[in-house]
Parts: C-alpha cells; structure tokens; sequence
C-alpha cells in the first residue's frame, strides 16, 4: 500500500525534469504498478472524496465504499496496462488510485484513506482471508475515536499516577511540598 509518495515509488519511472522534488532527472521506481510519474511545479492541494470503484479484484465487493481526505503532490501519472483502477476523487475523469491485477499492490494520492476505519477494515479482513484466519471480530473505529480512546487511556494513567490534588494546588497558585521523601 503507497499513499502520496509512496504510492509515486510504487511505479516504473519517477521523471522530475523541472527539479521539482530533487535535482536528479529522473529515477526508477519499485516497479510494482506499471505507471510513471511526472512533477510539475505545480501541487494539487486539495480536499478529497470518492467511491471505491473497481473491477476484477477484491476491493470490487467494497465498491461504493465512501473515501475522504486531502491530496497534497505535484506528480502527474501515466498509466499503463496492467494497472487496475479502483478510485477516482472529486468526480475527475482521471484516475487516482490503481492496484495491481492480483490486488495485492495498492497506490493512490489520498492522505486519510484510513481515516474511517472502514477501508482499513476492508484491507486486513482480505489479508486475514487471504492467510486463512478467521474474521477479525473486534471493531473499527475511526481514527478521531481511536484518538479520543487513546487520549482516555492516556489521562487515566495520569490520574492514576500523579498527585492529583496537588497539581490542581499548584494550578490555583497554592504552595505544595517537593518531593514525597522523609527528611531522615
């Protein structure tokens, strides 16, 4: 799974004749989604939605699958065959994300794509199918609940270990002893 410039790492070529991410011209990619990139000095900037919408691979039973979040680069892709489509963002014609026809190499500009929970949901419950385990029966969250929880947990170990009391005395200006050691 590539997402931005993962995703741009995951094709053939990475050309940047402008120099607009380095001063080499250009590079080969990992080549594992059959497509180059192209910078421009211009970046897309932009908030993002789209469906999942695909044909041939394992995200097809997720299609209609809602996606939000933000694209933020400057390379262009042009694909060849062998990449699959399975997302288009803002209504564009073009393609964003592309998987491999086996499904299992993943690339799209999409900053947020697990943000739901609900495609990360889909992507490890496929793993899980693919290794021969059983569904995952625990729940998905969004990355704002995971958050929060996390942020719960995180202040109840405070108030478990701290003084409570004496740092409220200290917000209110009051004077509290240093140090819990005996003078012995």
């Amino acid at each position: 799974m590539g997402i931005c410039g993962g995703y741009q790492m995951l094709g053939e070529r990475l050309f940047d004749p402008e120099h607009t991410e380095s001063r080499i011209p250009e590079i080969a990619g990992l080549g594992l989604l059959n497509f180059d990139v192209t910078f421009h000095a211009e970046k897309t900037t932009v908030q993002s939605h789209g469906t999942v919408e695909t044909e041939g691979t394992w995200l097809s039973g997720h299609n209609g699958l809602m996606l939000d979040g933000y694209e933020i680069h400057s390379g262009v892709n042009a694909f060849g065959s062998g990449c699959v489509p399975f997302l288009r963002l803002n209504g564009r014609e073009e393609i964003d994300g592309v998987t491999n026809r086996a499904g299992n190499v993943i690339g799209t500009y999409l900053h947020g794509i697990f943000d739901t929970g609900a495609f990360w949901h889909a992507l490890v419950e496929h793993v899980r199918q693919e290794k021969g385990l059983s569904a995952s029966e625990g729940e998905t969250l969004t990355m704002e609940e995971f958050r929060r929880r996390e942020y719960d947990r995180l202040a109840d170990g405070v108030r478990q270990n701290l003084d409570m009391d004496a740092v409220y005395k200290i917000l209110r200006g009051e004077d509290v002893p240093c140090g819990r050691w005996n003078d012995d």
